[in-house]
C-alpha cells in the first residue's frame, strides 16, 4: 500500500520547489517534496478505499496492514529511509563514475510513501465509506524471531523490490 500509482510529477521537475535532485525518495526535509508525496498517497489511497467499498457487503470489516512512520517522525530517520538512501548513494557514485548518466540519477525516484499514522486514520475517516474499528501499530519484531544482520538480507530486498524500476528508469544495459 506504500506504492504510489507514479511519483508525483513536481517532483521531477526542475522548476518546481518541489524538485527532488538530491534525493531518490520523500525524505520529509522538504516540505514542498512531502506534499506532493503526500498528495498522490492521499489519492491513491482514496481510489484503493472507493473500490473496496464497492466490494465489501454492508457491515464487512476490512484489515489494511501497511508500513506507516511513527508520528511527526520523518522519513530519513526510519530504517527504511536509510536504506533508500543507500541505493541513492549507491546511484550518484556509479553516476559520478559514469556509469550511468547524472540527468537520469537526478529524476529517479522511487514511487514510495509511508504516511504517519495520523494521514492515514484522517484518509480512512475523510472517505466517508470506512470507519477505523481498532487500529494497531506493531512496532518490533520479537527478539526471537530477529536474525543476525547481513548485508545480503537487504541487499536481496532492494534488488527484488526495484530491480524492474530501476532497469525501467535507467535501462537494463545500466
Amino acid at each position: 500500500m506504500h506504492w504510489l500509482s507514479k511519483v508525483p510529477k513536481e517532483i521531477v521537475d526542475s522548476k518546481s520547489p518541489a524538485w527532488n535532485k538530491e534525493s531518490i525518495q520523500c525524505l520529509g526535509l522538504v516540505k514542498e517534496v512531502a506534499e506532493a508525496y503526500s498528495s498522490q498517497f492521499k489519492k491513491d489511497m482514496e481510489s484503493f478505499l472507493n473500490a473496496r467499498a464497492q466490494e465489501l457487503v454492508p457491515g464487512g470489516l476490512m484489515v489494511i496492514v501497511i508500513s506507516v512512520r511513527l508520528n511527526e517522525v520523518p522519513m530519513v530517520e526510519t530504517t527504511e529511509g536509510k536504506v533508500y538512501n543507500v541505493l541513492g548513494s549507491c546511484l550518484t557514485e556509479m553516476a559520478k563514475m559514469g556509469l550511468i548518466s547524472g540527468e537520469k540519477v537526478d529524476s529517479f525516484n522511487l514511487p514510495l510513501y509511508y504516511p504517519t499514522s495520523k494521514e492515514l486514520q484522517a484518509i480512512i475517516e475523510g472517505n466517508g465509506y470506512f470507519t477505523i474499528e481498532r487500529m494497531d501499530i506493531l512496532t518490533d519484531i520479537p527478539a526471537k524471531t530477529r536474525q543476525k544482520f547481513s548485508a545480503q538480507s537487504p541487499t536481496s530486498q532492494i534488488r527484488s523490490g526495484f530491480e524492474g524500476v530501476i532497469k525501467q528508469h535507467f535501462g537494463s544495459d545500466s
